[in-house]
């Protein structure tokens, strides 16, 4: 694996010096403008940039923390748009990145980067997908990766195992990799996504989920752990790794409780990632034993007889068992572990190849003059996928340089010879022959069995519980070519497709990370041969035992790949049978189709044999590959199991101290058997070892609130002093040694997780898991988990706002005063919540529908529930209530406040409430009869005198409570604040009262929410002031529509803009009293206000009384009260401004009026794409929010449908109903199918239908045929790519048979089919209705064009059609492409003639003849290339077309 790092930050540093110093730079470069950032592959010397077949030489200095920095402008000519790297100059088969391919040999020289690869951005990263080796990623934005890494528990069960990531709580996982850069650790890696809320993980062979780990690590596993909050890490600590030790003893001496193993630095702890098993050499020569040969190309190479046996004899024998033999040796072993000849009697082949029992016997016994016995430790290590493996094709054997093949004989002497063992020194067996490298197998075979997690080339071959190869390779991998047709039907090739089986063949293909030599040598070289060649040899020719055992587990696989003799045993009976002398040949084995030597399957937990005899008898290669996910090396261990013969109360269980040999070679030498084990279980272990218990809670023994700790010295001294039983639930009555464990009888600890854990000798094994419930209720004080997180209970909110009310399993206070929260024993629990009428209670703090008492509800995994509970403004029927909520006997009681609200200054700052007193808003203090004020309501909590910034409930003016007269209108509330706008009628004091106005405000949910001004006074104001203004779009504007019938079209059309105003004043003007002027503000941009002039006033007034006044309306026309369309505005307001005198001085006062909306809206955008194939989303938005209530949601529009080319004249104007439509806000989606029929396309023209879709003041749309209607609107976007065709025709004897047979042809979009019949007459073919014009109108795609990224002539529509007679003769075929650029068809832009493509089939054959009378098969395939779009308007399309043949 290789690591992204986060390098925003010095990549910003890098592009913005590459801008100073590259700024200016050359226009001869690629034809892209931006920078590119490539990541260094580990073990590349240099990188070349190949652009234009050239190979540049990156500078070493472009190179920094990992990463070529490549500036464009530097590469290339002008035209340059494709570019590849690779790692030497001219290294077309060295490793390479291309668009596919990450650091890999073999690639494609065609699969290239494109500029288009920037998109609009100006950096391009590229870099190794780090979910995928081998793959290429590439992203203009630096690569996003979050990296998890797990080190299992130090346990012999999790040594065998993978780890499995799970999301679900365990149900199901995904298996983590191995890290090869940290011994013993997994990772997982979240790229381009965000990490999940919660994780856990478990071992593969786990198939209970008994030992989940979590939040908690190994110590708190189980089967519901509290899950990992995975991406609140990632979020908290602001880091791209995380780092978890899940077993506590295994941290670091920096690292501590309250990080529960979690860390975003590495915390430089191993775990454990290789063991070794010895392998017992015994070493001998061609010369010295008739079954060793050699590869010659002109035959035998050096077995020319031994031991007595003459050549023909000995070659005769080696030549019948070349390539895989079976039935060599019989399927057990002797007494002494050494397998046996399989005779001709047996039906064997043993005598064939080995001429007799002697001779085979001295493959693996110590035989004086004949082999000397060695030892040698084949060194194990977890595989990316986490499985045990020791792989010769990457060891470089001792004495050696060159990577590939096993030869662990090159630096014997005689003092390594197992003397002790009966062997002697033959220096003879030492002899060195001709040697070449490993051969490396092709990309199809190296890819992973996504079921069985191993190369396809591992499963080639039956035999050993596995039946899903390509047979049981008898014969097989003599040569390897033989073998590649029956590979080919295994993979599901045809036969003559290309395949690399065995690399000689295909030398491109080899693996990452394999090594190039120089041709015939040892030497390594950059670009080469695959395969070292020694002449100065190897020594070879040796066979090797080794022995070991495993414990059986549901799963277990094993793999031995190598040549040539494989021979393995499990459990005492033959399970790889891979006799003779091959190429290096797979044996797969499946323990869970196996049984041992007696036939029995095997069985969970019990401990089996494992035999492996592998000889290497032929040269010139010596390959050994094992892999399995057994873990065959244990060296002390402390298991547990329960005791299936007890029937008491509980359950009894067995505990078992096993001590097995180290399985390495200095195991084998001091004399021990190399594996070998012992076992003392129960009472056995009773003077061999000690055997102490401690409860745990958590990550360390429990210690009580008095002090107490429950540790190895508790039990063992409370147990001494005659004590049995412990806490109810743990009795040692019968035995120190075979605990019973009563799980339901828990008793005296408080609430939480313990474990019983025995050890010996420092090592620990949990016994047994005791959960000591809290009681599933409602939390009423603050609570405290085992993770150490604190729940904070909150009491009291303001009425409508949801309180968090946590449920969970809950215990008595811990020391900080904290409630236990025990999360596990929660998990799964279900309960119903009561509570009081009144109070509405809720599922999470968003959901719209409230709980019921009835309503069943379940802890989830978190351990914890969430309830969210409130009651409602409207139901407050006092400013503060009490409510409770329980689900057993706690009662948790909420108290809900009712908001206040108050009359502030206009800055919200300044309370205003005086106890009596005019209204200090109008700057002399007079308030007028009829004119329009403003005044400010803030709500805030009663409770903390704050402002309610959450709050936006709606408020009126209340006129029952208010003086009569006094009416007004509240805006919306934000944030807490509203504006009121108020007037009164009527005069305060008058000639009928001496009080003052009153006006109280109080909220539309509750009433009880008030607020009430006293003191207003209204005086009669000295001019007339507006009593209701309006706002109308009455205007036309010029519009035509280019495409729409002029039976639907007017001159003129309604704009949006407002440009008439009409004012009712409170009574009619003196001659001498008209407004000076009006301010009106209608525009939402506060800083554009429109003034009616005294000029203008006095042309609108009119007389009335004979000429004494003028009427009390003014109406204008003519205005524009906006810039731009403009439909609507709440706060719309004019000032009307007039002189007159007071108290004897000329004032100057403006008299304000709320401005009610009678615009029309209209719309203003119409946009069609499509979602999925053939259904379409058409968007029409509108100047204003729409106000619909009616049932014809589906029918809404009209449309007149130009490119409907079947339809005619007013036809075309048509409602069209669609499949699916809704109403939000200003926007109208509909739906259409073109499974349904015609339905609209871009181009067409749509208007709302008259009287259906309105504002919110009733204002509506009108139809086309009124004075001045609502305008039309073009649809713009995606064209729905569809296919027509001419079916039926007639050929003439007049037809020219030399012209083309297949022509496409220019369409237009309006065109109809009858049309195109009358232009190309005795023709068949199919129209492509792919509008490339159409498309290039996004927007997008629009400003890469001009921006020069995406050229016209790379819009492409690609055409394939092939015709055939009704019984499949071919007739006609042809193929090609049409640019958005082509003259011919589109005058050189398809964007501004736009149209269809007829492929016109003229009923002649390939072959120039006539077609005859009778139906044909045509076959298309279209498609549009969009570059950065990929393909559109995908088309396959067969159809029977019918001819006649006529004569004239």
């Amino acid at each position: 694996m290789k690591k992204a790092k986060n390098v925003t930050n010095w990549l910003a540093k890098l592009v913005f010096g590459f801008a100073l110093l590259f700024g200016m730079g050359s226009s001869w470069a690629l034809s892209c403008s931006g920078t590119i950032y490539v990541a260094n592959p580990g073990g590349w010397n240099s990188m070349y940039l190949v652009v234009d077949g050239a190979f540049n030489l990156l500078p070493s200095t472009s190179l920094s923390d990992g990463w070529y920095v490549i500036n464009t402008l530097e590469y290339g000519s002008q035209y340059a748009d494709n570019f590849f790297f690779a790692a030497s100059e001219g290294g077309w088969n060295d490793y390479g990145i291309t668009k596919s391919v990450y650091n890999e040999t073999g690639w494609d020289q065609g699969d290239k980067f494109t500029c288009s690869d920037f998109g609009t951005a100006s950096t391009l990263y590229i870099y190794e997908d780090p979910t995928t080796a081998g793959k290429t990623a590439i992203s203009t934005d630096p690569p996003n990766a979050k990296y998890f890494y797990f080190l299992p528990p130090e346990e012999s069960i999790w040594n065998s195992s993978v780890p499995m990531l799970s999301t679900d709580g365990g149900v199901t996982g995904v298996a983590m990799k191995t890290d090869p850069d940290r011994c013993g650790w997994f990772y997982y890696i979240w790229f381009n996504e965000t990490p999940p809320s919660a994780v856990t993980i478990y071992r593969d062979s786990d198939s209970e989920r008994e030992e989940i780990i979590g939040w908690d690590g190994f110590d708190g596993a189980g089967s519901a752990p509290t899950p990992i909050p995975m991406n609140d890490i990632f979020t908290s600590f602001n880091s791209n790794s995380l780092y978890f030790v899940s077993d506590a003893g295994m941290w670091s001496e920096t690292m501590n409780e309250a990080d529960k193993g979690f860390s975003i630095t590495d915390p430089a702890v191993d775990g454990n990632c290789s063991y070794k098993l010895a392998a017992i050499i015994y070493d001998t020569d061609a010369s010295l034993h008739p079954a060793f040969s050699c590869y010659s190309a002109g035959g035998e190479g050096c077995q020319f007889g031994a031991q007595g046996v003459d050549a023909a004899t000995a070659q005769a024998a080696v030549n019948a068992c070349i390539g895989v033999t079976h039935n060599i040796v019989q399927d057990t072993l002797s007494a002494d572990k050494k397998p046996l000849l399989k005779t001709a009697a047996m039906g064997g082949m043993g005598e064939t190849c080995f001429i007799n029992q002697d001779f085979f016997n001295q493959l693996f016994h110590p035989t004086t003059g004949v082999n000397e016995m060695t030892c040698h430790d084949l060194t194990f290590s977890r595989d990316a996928y986490g499985k045990w493996e020791f792989n010769s094709d990457y060891y470089t054997s001792e004495g050696v340089t060159a990577q590939g093949g096993y030869y662990p004989t090159e630096l014997t002497t005689d003092a390594d010879v197992m003397t002790s063992y009966g062997s002697s020194p033959v220096p003879a067996a030492r002899t060195k022959r001709l040697a070449e490298g490993p051969v490396f197998v092709g990309p199809l075979l190296r890819e992973m069995d996504p079921v069985e997690n191993a190369q396809k080339i591992d499963l080639l071959c039956n035999g050993g519980g596995w039946e899903g190869g390509v047979d049981d390779c008898s014969g097989r991998f003599a040569n390897g070519d033989d073998d590649v047709p029956a590979i080919k039907t295994w993979l599901g090739l045809g036969a003559s497709a290309e395949f690399c089986f065995l690399g000689w063949s295909c030398q491109d293909n080899k693996p990452a990370g394999w090594p190039s030599y120089v041709d015939g040598t040892e030497k390594t070289a950059a670009t080469g041969t695959p395969r070292w060649t020694s002449k100065t040899g190897r020594n070879q020719q040796f066979c090797f035992e080794s022995h070991a055992q495993f414990v059986y587990k549901p799963g277990l696989r094993f793999n031995f790949r190598g040549d040539d003799d494989i021979w393995v045993f499990i459990g005492g009976k033959l399970a790889v049978d891979l006799g003779g002398t091959h190429l290096a040949a797979p044996g797969y084995a499946v323990l869970d189709n196996l049984t041992d030597k007696n036939g029995n399957k095997f069985v969970e937990g019990e401990t089996y044999d494992l035999d492996i005899f592998f000889c290497d008898r032929r040269t010139t290669m010596s390959n050994v590959r094992i892999n399995t996910n057994m873990y065959i090396q244990q060296s002390q261990g402390l298991e547990r199991s329960r005791d299936t013969t007890y029937s008491g109360t509980g359950d009894r269980y067995n505990i078992c101290y096993k001590e097995t040999g180290a399985g390495d070679c200095a195991a084998a030498l001091s004399g021990a058997s190399a594996t070998e084990e012992k076992v003392y279980c129960n009472e056995k272990m009773q003077g061999i070892v000690t055997l102490t218990y401690s409860l745990w809670k958590g990550s360390k023994p429990y210690t009580t609130a008095s002090g107490e700790t429950y540790d190895e010295s508790y039990f063992s001294t409370a147990y001494a002093a005659g004590q049995k039983k412990f806490f109810g639930a743990i009795d040692f009555s019968s035995s120190w040694y075979q605990p019973v464990i009563d799980k339901k009888a828990v008793a005296g600890l408080p609430s939480g997780t313990y474990k019983l854990i025995a050890s010996v000798n420092n090592k620990k094994s949990t016994i047994a898991t005791l959960r000591v419930a809290g009681n599933l209720d409602v939390m009423i004080a603050n609570g405290k988990d085992s993770t150490g997180h604190i729940y904070q209970v909150k009491t009291s909110a303001m009425a409508g706002i949801r309180i968090p009310v946590y449920v969970g399993a809950i215990g008595d206070a811990l020391e900080d005063g904290n409630l236990d929260v025990d999360l596990e024993s929660a998990v799964g629990e279900k309960y119903t919540v009561s509570f009081d009428d009144g109070l509405m209670v809720y599922a999470d703090s968003a959901a719209p529908i409230a709980l019921t008492n009835a309503d069943r509800q379940e802890v989830g995994l978190r351990g914890i529930d969430t309830l969210w509970a409130t009651v409602p403004l409207s139901a407050m029927t006092n400013a503060s209530i009490v409510k409770n909520i329980w689900v057993r006997n706690k009662k948790l009681a909420l108290t809900f406040t009712l908001p206040a609200i108050a009359f502030m200054d206009s800055t919200y700052e300044k309370q205003l409430n005086p106890a009596y007193g005019n209204w200090n808003i109008s700057s002399d203090s007079i308030l007028y009869r009829g004119a329009e004020y403003k005044a400010y309501v803030l709500m805030f909590d009663p409770t903390t005198g704050l402002p309610c910034t959450s709050c936006s409930y709606g408020l009126m003016v209340d006129e029952a409570t208010s003086s009569a007269g006094v009416s007004g209108l509240a805006l919306e509330m934000v944030e807490g604040k509203a504006e009121i706008r108020f007037r009164s009628t009527m005069l305060y004091p008058s000639g009928t009262s001496l009080d003052s106005a009153i006006m109280s405000v109080v909220a539309t949910e509750n009433p009880l929410i008030s607020a009430t001004y006293k003191g207003l006074v209204f005086s009669e104001p000295p001019v007339p002031i507006p009593d209701s203004v309006m706002v109308f779009d009455s205007k036309g504007e010029a519009k035509t529509y280019a495409g729409l019938d002029q039976a639907f079209t007017r001159d003129e059309y309604l704009d949006g803009i407002a440009d008439s105003l009409w004012i009712r004043y409170h009574r009619p003007f003196k001659l001498d009293s008209l407004p000076d002027s009006i301010v009106v503000k209608w525009s939402t941009d506060t800083t554009e206000t429109v003034t009616i002039t005294t000029e203008q006033i006095k042309k609108a007034a009119k007389t009335i009384e004979n000429g004494t006044l003028y009427d009390s309306i003014l109406v204008f026309s003519g205005l524009s009260l906006s810039t731009k369309p403009q439909t609507v505005n709440s706060a719309a307001t004019i000032n009307s401004w007039a002189r007159f005198k007071k108290n004897g001085v000329v004032a100057n006062q403006g008299f304000d009026k709320s401005i009610t909306d009678k615009v029309a809206p209209i719309i203003t955008r119409g946009t069609i794409s499509e979602m999925s194939d053939g259904l379409f989303q058409v968007r029409i938005t509108f100047s204003e929010p729409l106000a619909y209530t009616g049932e014809n949601v589906r029918s809404l529009f009209m449309y007149y449908l130009r490119s409907a080319a079947d339809l005619v004249g007013s036809a075309k104007y048509k409602e069209v109903l669609a499949a699916n439509a809704n109403v939000v806000d200003s926007n109208v989606t509909m739906f259409y199918n073109t499974s349904s029929g015609t339905i609209p396309q871009s181009g067409d023209f749509v208007r709302a239908k008259a009287g259906e879709l309105t504002d919110a003041n009733g204002n509506a749309l009108t139809d086309y045929d009124v004075v001045v209607p609502s305008p039309w609107m073009l649809l713009e976007g995606d064209a729905p790519s569809t296919i027509a065709s001419i079916k039926m025709g007639t050929v003439t004897t007049e037809t020219d048979v030399d012209a083309p047979i297949i022509q496409p042809y220019f369409m237009g979009i309006y065109d109809s089919i009858g049309t195109l019949a009358e232009k190309y007459p005795h023709t068949l073919g199919y129209i492509i209705r792919t509008d490339m014009g159409n498309i290039l109108t996004d927007p997008k795609l629009d400003s890469l064009i001009a921006a020069g990224k995406i050229s016209i002539d790379d819009v492409k529509l690609h055409y394939e059609l092939d015709i055939f007679t009704n019984l499949g003769t071919y007739v006609a075929h042809k193929s090609g492409s049409i640019a958005c650029s082509d003259k011919e068809f589109f005058g050189g832009d398809c964007r501004n003639n736009r149209g269809y493509v007829y492929l016109a089939w003229d009923m002649v054959t390939s072959k120039g003849r006539l077609a005859g009378t009778g139906a044909y098969i045509a076959k298309l395939s279209t498609h549009a290339t969009i570059p950065m779009q990929g393909k559109k308007g995908k088309h396959n399309v067969t159809q029977t077309w019918g001819v006649r043949r006529i004569t004239k």
